[in-house]
């Protein structure tokens, strides 16, 4: 039990260390160029986990620095979200949180673990944004129902794609 528990945190400790290392680069580029970001793939945890916490909860943060965000003006509260990055599935409207598909299975048990993250850029209810989430969609087949001959070869992970409708 000490060797799974060991083990369980080292792997807690390397992502959560992937995770800032990644931050740092988006705060880095965004700071530069304040351009969008779109981060996608495997990240292996949930998007509620304290590791992805760290890269996806900047819209949900109350306070920074002891003082209230509520509160802040709103070219302030601008900047903090300068450097959010939020699910493309809570972006979008079309499906709910319950119809929302696994993206990975292991021993019978599906969950989500794979993500298109999205800068302000792209969320709707942003007063700047230049585009939106139009469709969100989980292409899973080769897990639900796989075929050797031609899913033999698959990831174990189902791709995530969003399209994304340029505001006008």
């Amino acid at each position: 039990m000490l060797a799974m528990a060991q083990g369980s945190w080292a792997s807690i400790k390397q992502r959560g260390n992937e995770a800032a290392l990644l931050y740092q680069d988006i705060v880095r580029e965004v700071m530069k160029q304040d351009r969008p970001v779109i981060l996608l793939g495997d990240l292996n945890t949930s998007i509620n986990s304290e590791t992805l916490k760290l890269i996806s909860e900047a819209r949900e943060i109350d306070k920074l620095n002891n003082a209230s965000v509520q509160y802040l003006s709103v070219d302030a509260q601008r900047q903090i979200r300068r450097f959010a990055l939020y699910d493309g599935f809570d972006l979008q409207d079309k499906i709910t949180a319950d119809q929302r598909k696994d993206t990975h299975y292991y021993a019978n048990r599906g969950s989500v673990l794979d993500y298109i993250l999205l800068s302000k850029d792209f969320d709707q209810t942003f007063d700047h944004s230049l585009a939106c989430v139009a469709n969100y969609e989980v292409y899973d087949r080769h897990l639900q129902n796989p075929e050797y001959r031609i899913d033999s070869q698959c990831s174990d992970h189902a791709p995530v794609v969003v399209e994304l409708e340029i505001r006008q």
